[in-house]
């Protein structure tokens, strides 16, 4: 019974966040889907794949639709074949902050994909 508070109370918050959000969500859906294989392809623990994601998401469509994208992956594995994990989430938090742009722009000049492996490796070897 919790799990399906949680989860209504998930969607509607999604929804309203949606509403006025919709073309950030898009971005994180699209973004999400183009860097998952070369995310794959690069390989790495469960946590640093997270990490990589959410801080690429984060740089590239925003910090709240990064957070939102990774609490629904979540909730998906919840309900669905996934295993879903707090630690995962806490993985996505730290990709979200490495990610955010207020942290993002003060770092070199470098590729955000490269970025955010490189400084996702060194938290989830």
């Amino acid at each position: 019974m919790k799990k399906l508070i949680l989860l209504l109370l998930l969607i509607s918050s999604f929804n309203t966040f949606a509403e006025s959000q919709s073309e950030k969500i898009v971005c994180a859906y699209m973004i999400g889907s183009s860097f998952e294989d070369e995310l794959r392809a690069h390989g790495g623990t469960d946590k640093f794949m997270h990490c990589a994601m959410s801080c690429y998401l984060a740089s590239r469509c925003g910090s709240s639709e990064s957070a939102v994208a990774g609490i629904l992956k979540e909730v998906m594995d919840l309900f669905g074949p996934g295993n879903a994990e707090w630690d995962d989430l806490k993985a996505d938090a730290v990709g979200v902050a490495l990610g955010s742009p207020l942290y993002y722009s003060f770092k070199p000049r470098e590729t955000k994909k490269k970025y955010c492996l490189d400084e996702c490796v060194k938290v989830y070897p």
